[in-house]
Parts: C-alpha cells; structure tokens; sequence
C-alpha cells in the first residue's frame, strides 16, 4: 500500500464524503473512489461502509486508520526536518483553535504569518474545546490555541501565554444597569444572558455569583439564556474576484452569512425590534467589508440574542487556503434553553438532541438535565445537501405555484429578514450603531 492511499482514506473520514474528500486532495471524485478500492484490495477486506448514510470505517478501516495518521504525522514531521535543515520555509503548520481563538487571535494573525513566511502552508482546525487537546496527543494539529483555564491540567503540555481577555458586559443604554455607579457581579447576573459557549472551568468559577444573585427568589439554572456561535470556513470567496465579496452584492458579512440566523431567531424567539454590529479589520485583503462580525439582537418580547460569525477560509491574498472548520468548513450549532428543559441543534451533522430539567433535592441550586431522545436526520443520502438543499427547495417551491398552493414562507416574511439582516450589516459600517428595526421599508 501507498502513503498516497492512506492519506486518502484519511481525508474521506475526515471530510464524512467522497465528493469533499477528492476537492480536498485535489482529486476527481472517480480517482478518490478508485484510489480507496485499490487500497481495500491490497488489505483484502473492506476500509469504509456507509451507515445511516454516513461514511464511516469499518473494524479494518480503523485499525489502517491509525497506523495511517501515524504514518502520515511522522512523515510530515520528517519532510518539515528536512526542509528545516536546508534552510527552507517550507512544510505545513496546523492549529487547532476554538470558536474565541479562531475569530479573536488565529484568524487576524493567518495573513501577517502568511506574507512573512510565504513558503509555509497553514491549516487550522476550528472545533469544539474539549477535543482540541486529544487532536494534539493525536498529531492531527501541531499547536492548539485555548484559554489557560481549560489546560491548567494538562501535564504532557508546553504551554505559552498570549494575551488575556476580560469579559465584558453589554446592555442597552435605558437598561436599569447604566443607572447604577458601580454594578456587582450578582446584580448583573440578574439579567438574562445572551453570549458565547462557557467552559466548565468558566462555569464552576461563576457559579456562586449565579446563586447570589438569586437573593432569595429561585436560583439561576444557568449562565446564559441564548447561547450561539457561528464560525464558518469561506466557500464562495476563495479568490479575489469571488462575486460575494463586494457591498454591492451581498451588502456585507452578515447578509453573505447571518440572514439564516435571522429566520431561525425570528421563528424561535420573536420579532427583531433592534440590532448592533461589531467588527474587526479584515484578514481577507480583498473583500470590501470586515470577514467577521457580532451582533446583539433586541426582540420585542424583551429577550437579547447575539450572533457571531468568521470567515477567514483564504486569509492569504494570493490564493492560499487557510481552512477553518472540522469536517465540513464550518460549524453551525445552536443551543436553545426554556424554563422546562433545553435542545441542542447541529445543523451539519442533523441532529437535534431534547433535554427536559430534572428536579433536585431541596436546596440545590441547579437542575439537571435528562436527555428525552435525539432527533436525527443523518440518513439523508447527503448530509450537505440535505441542509442546503438550494435546488431541492426550488423544485417545491415551482410545484407548490404550478398546483396553485401558497409558498411555506411568505414573500413579506422573507423580506423582512432582509431588512434586518441589511440593518446587521449597516450597523457595522456605523461604527456599531445600534439600528431601530421597528420601520424598516
């Protein structure tokens, strides 16, 4: 068997699909397959099997999985050595890097190390916290970026401080907070929260204030009453003459990315009432707006929402891809969390998980959550297509007209999230102007 084999039954559990696969390696779809075949007939035995219309190894496919990765690690270890030796600014540098990390630190440092060192090829690796540290001990990345809290036990680590961070609390300037000298932690804990993923180590240092600031009425259940990250891996402008790169076209990063944001806050929560958007220079030299944004939502039932995504898939201007993103190049998931029980939503691996709060003997001050059942969609002969099934939905909606039926989203519904996703977009470009959405036309 060959190294080249290897690698490609690498990338094809890695990418979940052929077809993401072959782009990844550069390889027609019909080699990629040809390629797995050849190497199931050396081994005499199957490498991959589809379940539930996932690809996944089989008994054989996992054992060759990790001698592959091995083999695959220690000669890029060996091809960088070399190059080293010669004196070259060659070979590959893969970070592993969390939500906060990829949109606060990786990402707007990917062009600077990119133009300083123009030979060395950069992959980074978005996913969750909590498996960064085993993708390391696995040499599938070469350095992870996370909070000093979440590798305080970590003893097989070298660890390097970068910078730190404070966290910051936003409110609307008529919140009851503003009229306060001095707010304490328990009186800002009062409130409902929207932000990003919190940590455990987060968590377990908050939660006294939680319970403080209960002051008598039923403690807190959580930290967060909205939760959301969105970081994506860029698809549609990995060269400089993309057609989405421009305010013209899409009006900017929101529009490109956030309008679906707007449609499921909207049909979860309520009608949008204000927005305020916040960015940061561009790593992407040839877009016309920033490649990232957050943005709080108001809403007229009086919740508060926060959105956040990246877009830093070619952070080099001359055409290198930097890939931000676990399987498929992004990550979409959603955590909505009521007074009975909560859900957690994976829009790329269909799957939606129900929890409802169990209660706890007398005196806790918090509820535990039970999962219900699992609601999952991953059989879909293509998960990706099945989450963006663009031509799927037209096809439904050119035969509900043809059979005179009304369209599942009214066109009125439709615009209205442009409106506000327009606004999102605006916003930013108003030095994070907070925007009226009560009279949009």
């Amino acid at each position: 068997m060959e190294l080249r084999q290897l690698r490609h039954l690498i990338a094809v559990v890695e990418h979940g699909s052929f077809s993401r696969a072959a782009e990844a390696v550069h390889l027609t779809q019909p080699a990629l397959s040809r390629s797995i075949q050849a190497l199931e007939a050396e081994v005499g035995a199957a490498v991959l099997e589809r379940n539930r219309g996932a690809i996944e190894p089989t008994d054989v496919g996992r054992l060759l999985l990790t001698h592959a990765r091995q083999l695959d690690s220690a000669t890029r270890d060996l091809e960088r050595d070399i190059a080293l030796t010669q004196g070259l600014e060659l070979g590959e540098l893969r970070i592993g890097v969390g939500p906060y990390g990829g949109s606060a630190l990786v990402g707007p440092a990917i062009g600077q190390l990119n133009r300083a060192h123009p030979g060395l090829r950069l992959k980074t690796v978005l996913a969750p916290w909590q498996e960064l540290p085993d993708r390391a001990r696995a040499r599938d990345v070469d350095l992870i970026v996370l909070e000093l809290s979440q590798v305080q036990q970590m003893d097989d680590f070298a660890v390097q401080a970068l910078r730190e961070h404070g966290m910051v609390v936003v409110c609307q300037p008529r919140h009851p907070l503003t009229r306060l000298a001095a707010p304490m932690p328990a009186e800002v804990f009062s409130y409902p929260l929207a932000g990003p993923s919190v940590t455990p180590a987060q968590a377990a240092m908050l939660q006294p204030l939680l319970a403080a600031s209960a002051d008598g009425r039923q403690p807190r259940r959580g930290l967060l009453a909205v939760e959301c990250d969105h970081h994506r891996g860029g698809w549609l402008n990995d060269t400089p003459s993309g057609c989405y790169r421009t305010r013209k076209a899409t009006s900017g990063m929101f529009k490109m990315e956030g309008i679906h944001t707007v449609d499921l806050f909207r049909y979860y929560v309520g009608e949008i009432t204000a927005v305020q958007s916040f960015c940061a220079p561009s790593a992407l030299p040839h877009y016309e707006f920033a490649d990232n944004v957050t943005t709080l939502f108001w809403f007229a039932n009086g919740a508060m929402g926060r959105f956040s995504c990246s877009h830093n898939k070619c952070a080099h201007s001359l055409g290198q891809q930097v890939h931000l993103g676990p399987k498929y190049g992004h990550i979409y998931r959603w955590a909505v969390v009521g007074t009975k029980g909560s859900l957690t939503i994976d829009a790329w691996s269909l799957t939606i998980n129900v929890f409802h709060y169990v209660a706890q003997p007398p005196g806790s001050n918090s509820l535990k959550p039970e999962l219900d059942r699992t609601i999952d969609f991953s059989g879909l002969p293509d998960h990706n297509q099945a989450a963006h099934d663009m031509a799927g939905n037209r096809r439904e909606f050119m035969r509900r007209m043809a059979a005179g039926l009304p369209p599942y989203q009214p066109a009125a519904d439709a615009f209205r999230s442009e409106l506000v996703s327009w606004a999102c977009d605006e916003s930013a470009y108003r030095n994070a102007e907070r925007i009226d959405c009560t009279n949009l036309s």
